[in-house]
């Protein structure tokens, strides 16, 4: 399953958190607080932060601090004192969910599974438009095999075919 970072400044909610999502296979590294966190998140790469904080500041900051190390991974805030103000900001800022406790655990697993699904998602989306633009504007295929010549002559006959296609439908639109 994924990394997952747990921030918190109480230790029974971080030992609560990771007892749960160990159950799923997940790796749990624990922080106590931003500075602890930070630190962290410097030294490692995470698939979800989970962010529990006491004060909204610091939530903000965890989140922050996640996201300029590592704008692909997801962050979710926990916390007791839900304020609308505070899950509009934190969704603004880039928050991938925001829970309010006590948590049902399959909420907090399902939360879990879904935030590290979705890093990978956008880490492999990464790669993807990376490889793209690295291959974009290249016209050359390297190799004279025989299975090079027929991809060659396969593409060819494709593209030739796409044109005819896009011709035939622009006649009879």
């Amino acid at each position: 399953m994924g990394r997952i970072l747990i921030v918190s400044d109480e230790p029974n909610v971080r030992q609560t958190l990771a007892s749960n999502l160990r159950r799923d296979g997940h790796e749990i590294y624990e922080a106590i607080g931003v500075d602890d966190a930070c630190s962290r998140l410097l030294a490692n790469d995470f698939d979800a932060v989970l962010s529990a904080p006491k004060k909204e500041d610091d939530g903000l900051r965890v989140l922050n601090a996640a996201r300029e190390n590592d704008p692909s991974v997801s962050v979710v805030f926990l916390t007791a004192d839900a304020s609308l103000e505070l899950a509009v900001e934190s969704v603004w800022q880039g928050a991938f969910e925001f829970l309010t406790m006590p948590l049902q655990t399959e909420l907090l697993r399902a939360t879990a599974r879904r935030a590290c699904w979705c890093t990978a998602l956008r880490r492999e989306n990464l790669i993807l438009k990376d490889t793209v633009a690295r291959f974009e504007g290249t016209a050359e295929f390297y190799g004279d095999s025989v299975a090079m010549q027929a991809v060659r002559e396969g593409l060819v006959s494709l593209v030739a075919q796409d044109r005819s296609h896009q011709r035939s439908c622009l006649d009879h639109g």
